[in-house]
């Protein structure tokens, strides 16, 4: 059984409850905890130097801690401020162009409107990667020389 990564324990939470007990930890983990939540610990450091730093620090911190962790939680991801990368447009007023677009406004009105998403009906986008195609006979391109070995 593999140990879990800082980031799983972080993820999980659990180093938050009181009966946690921060020696069950690694040091890669404790400074993992440590540097999310962007506290300072002495250099050089011990395991033991660490556990008291978090004992100090997160402990006393859990409850707060805990509520933004919540907070974070219960939040609902938003379009607002968000602008697509072609356009600069506001996304929400794509969707929405997108919709008025695919759909009647009969569809609309009864909340059956079902757009395919912005990207697909927007056009592709752009591939950095450029195609190459074969060279014809009448392609005029420089021909590179032949590099001159050294006597």
């Amino acid at each position: 059984m593999s140990r879990q990564t800082a980031a799983q324990i972080i993820g999980f939470g659990l180093y938050l409850e009181p009966e946690f007990d921060p020696a069950t930890l690694t040091v890669s983990q404790l400074l993992g905890i440590l540097g999310y939540h962007n506290i300072r610990y002495p250099t050089p450091y011990t395991k033991a130097k660490l556990i008291q730093v978090f004992n100090d620090e997160i402990k006393t911190r859990a409850a707060r801690f805990k509520k933004e962790r919540q907070r974070k939680e219960e939040s609902i991801a938003s379009e607002e401020g968000i602008t697509d990368g072609i356009t600069g447009k506001p996304l929400s007023s794509i969707k929405a162009k997108v919709c008025r677009d695919a759909c009647t406004s009969n569809a609309i009105n009864n909340g059956e409107c079902q757009a395919p998403t912005p990207a697909l009906t927007l056009g592709s986008r752009r591939s950095s990667r450029r195609l190459s195609a074969a060279p014809t006979e009448d392609d005029s391109s420089p021909v590179r020389p032949e590099p001159v070995s050294p006597l």
